[in-house]
């Protein structure tokens, strides 16, 4: 039965299994997966600039979900760095501009930090979604309501798992934002399902919350700015839950045998099968 936890402050910290998590071990392998969840003796990739401005648009469409009872202000979710230091424009090659930034980016932690025209960048992101009608009922809540970035746990294949939801109504819709750099279905589906395997995230969130449809907001973010709406079909749904309850049944596998070195570890395996 799902849990949904509120105000969760450390979510990448709780011991439940998550999509990303899964992932890891799908791709990374299960001795990959041992060591960055449970030894933790290796950290997570450092963040991209493309993972920054994601994160600081997400943050940014988190803190307008609110409305006008957005509980603080719009610098806790994204801080826009100074464009100019003691009357010259911002630049990184000189020690004290350097420092006061690296002071304001430690000071803010995990809430991402952007230049002028990066800001500029992701209000665009933003008005696009604002622009497009068919987003309005999933931001605010247009008959039902939205929480937003809400937490939930839950039991698959015996295994505790977790999800946070960009937006979860209380009418069994799921709604993920995702940037993109393309412009149409058919090119945004191929990296979506083939790349990216977003169905597999739509199938876990969906058993994690007990929902029943998930729909994506897919923001271009180049000029021009514009935005998509897409759901993920039931067919897909089902291929990605056939997958992620494999995966689980593995992990939960090693788990039972403490063992998480890859297959074929400690003897001697055939590059191929022979014929």
């Amino acid at each position: 039965m799902k849990t949904i936890i509120d105000d969760c402050e450390d979510y990448f910290g709780r011991p439940e299994i998550s999509n990303s998590m899964m992932k890891v071990f799908r791709e990374a392998g299960p001795w990959t997966y041992y060591h960055r969840y449970i030894a933790k003796t290796i950290e997570d990739p450092a963040p991209t600039d493309a993972l920054r401005l994601g994160t600081a648009f997400h943050n940014y469409m988190e803190w307008l979900g609110w409305g006008e009872n957005s509980p603080s202000e719009l610098c806790d979710y994204v801080i826009e760095l100074p464009g100019d230091v003691d009357g010259e424009p911002l630049n990184m090659r000189k020690k004290t501009h350097r420092e006061l930034v690296e002071g304001i980016r430690e000071d803010a932690g995990s809430i991402p930090c952007l230049t002028p025209d990066e800001m500029k960048h992701t209000i665009a992101m933003v008005q696009s979604v604002l622009s497009n009608n068919a987003t309005g009922k999933y931001r605010f809540g247009s008959g039902f309501t939205c929480d937003c970035e809400a937490v939930g746990i839950n039991k698959i294949e015996d295994m505790e798992v977790k999800a946070k939801a960009d937006i979860l109504t209380n009418v069994g819709i799921i709604v993920d934002y995702k940037t993109t750099r393309h412009s149409t279905r058919e090119a945004f589906a191929r990296d979506a399902i083939y790349k990216y395997k977003y169905h597999r995230q739509a199938a876990h969130y969906l058993d994690v919350f007990e929902a029943e449809k998930f729909v994506i907001i897919a923001v271009r973010n180049f000029e021009p700015y514009e935005s998509l709406v897409y759901e993920v079909p039931s067919r897909l749904i089902d291929e990605g839950r056939e997958t992620n309850h494999a995966v689980l049944r593995d992990i939960k596998y090693c788990f039972a045998m403490d063992q998480w070195h890859t297959p074929g570890w400690g003897g001697v395996t055939l590059l191929v099968e022979d014929e």
